[in-house]
């Protein structure tokens, strides 16, 4: 239940991510830096529940998403000794040598992962329970976006929604697009709203020459406190 878009400029790019989450899950916490032992430091929110992420960006301004395949979860059978999926962004983000794949596949449900780099690399892989697949993705690709409920008309009225901003979406149309709600209802609209689950959060990640800032706003939630946005940022390594 997420929404990834992104658009590269000559020296870096934008990227933003919308959070979708059930509202049982705990409150994540907002970007802190992380360093590795790679010496790499990076910038991840974090699960409330498992401490895992769904967005990490290193000081390289490497970009790693994850987005859970709902479609297959259903079709696969429950991975022994399940390991939660929100361990892959921090994994490949911490790493100085790149991995093109993570290892101990067998223990995470399906899911999708995205890395963006400058110089327009964005790479997708899958995995779908049993195989692993990889391709390239172009700006024609976005958004990619993911719902647990009603999937395929959810995906498919979120893309409409792109769509309609035309060939050469600006970074402000792409802003205005993650805080979007869709006519046939909320539970369509990138900025989510459902009974059992909801858009938590949006981020944007802006890659620069001189720095990666990632800008964090949190959505307001029932019952508990509006928390404020933050900017956290790196130097960025070259």
């Amino acid at each position: 239940m997420c929404t990834l878009t992104w658009k590269h400029e000559s020296d870096g790019y934008h990227l933003f991510f919308n959070r979708d989450e059930r509202k049982t899950r705990q409150l994540e916490q907002p970007p802190t830096i992380i360093t590795s032992g790679d010496d790499v430091p990076l910038i991840a929110p974090k699960d409330g529940d498992h401490g895992g992420s769904w967005l990490a960006v290193n000081a390289f301004g490497v970009t790693y998403a994850l987005l859970n395949h709902y479609d297959l979860e259903s079709t696969r059978p429950e991975p022994e000794e399940p390991l939660s999926r929100g361990r892959l962004p921090l994994l490949m983000a911490a790493e100085k040598d790149q991995r093109d794949r993570p290892p101990n596949l067998q223990r995470f449900r399906p899911f999708h992962l995205v890395k963006v780099a400058p110089a327009g690399v964005v790479r997708h892989w899958i995995w779908n329970g049993v195989a692993w697949s990889s391709s390239d993705l172009c700006e024609a690709d976005r958004p990619l976006t993911t719902s647990s409920f009603d999937s395929g008309r959810a995906i498919e009225l979120r893309k409409q929604a792109f769509r309609a901003l035309g060939p050469s979406p600006t970074v402000e149309d792409l802003a205005s697009y993650h805080r979007s709600a869709s006519p046939r209802g909320a539970a369509y609209g990138v900025l989510m709203l459902r009974p059992d689950a909801q858009t938590m959060s949006i981020t944007h990640i802006h890659v620069t020459a001189a720095e990666v800032p990632v800008h964090y706003e949190p959505q307001p939630r029932r019952g508990t406190e509006v928390e404020k946005p933050s900017v956290t940022r790196l130097a960025r390594r070259l």
